[in-house]
């Protein structure tokens, strides 16, 4: 569970206990075994607005015996903290299909959030810049194939879907494309 960063954890419903291991622990910024997690410490350690969201999965779970995966704000109690967990649970039912305890994995994903949230970032920016370029931009392939160009190439009389997928050498004036 250390090397890949994810815990699991168990809910029993009949006795209302909570189990988490080590590495649950750990993403909580919390030494193994310091606290006996309960369902509403449990529930609390989460952002305002993720808390109702999670209570009415664990709800369905416990009465669907569906489970869930959702992703989450986690306030660390440990030092405040903010992460970004996944969360993903199923339900173990008895005979008649009842309920009876709650199981799961728990990740922090917080760093492959930032990136994901700045890769996103970075792409806006350069879309609005080569969007609104007067200068034609260009993107083709290995092979001249263009998977991109701006808007800025109706200045030469096109349409940018007129452009997307043909090849460069396409565009080139003269006789000798070479």
């Amino acid at each position: 569970e250390a090397l890949a960063g994810i815990g699991h954890w168990r809910y029993d419903l009949a006795t209302e206990q909570v189990f988490w291991s080590d590495q649950v622990y750990r993403i909580h910024g919390l030494e193994p075994r310091s606290i006996a997690p309960d369902f509403p410490t449990v529930i609390a350690a989460y952002h305002a607005d993720d808390q109702a969201v999670l209570v009415g999965l664990v709800s369905r779970a416990i009465s669907t015996g569906e489970g869930y995966a959702f992703k989450l704000r986690l306030k660390r109690p440990s030092d405040g903290e903010q992460r970004i967990v996944r969360a993903v649970a199923d339900a173990r039912c008895d005979g008649e299909g009842r309920a009876i305890e709650l199981f799961g994995v728990f990740q922090d994903i917080t760093e492959d959030e930032n990136a994901r949230m700045q890769i996103a970032e970075s792409e806006a920016r350069y879309r609005l810049l080569a969007e609104n370029a007067r200068d034609i931009i260009v993107r083709a392939g290995r092979q001249g194939i263009i998977s991109y160009v701006s808007p800025s190439c109706r200045l030469l009389g096109f349409e940018p879907d007129q452009v997307v997928g043909h090849s460069t050498l396409e565009f080139v004036a003269g006789e000798d494309p070479r």
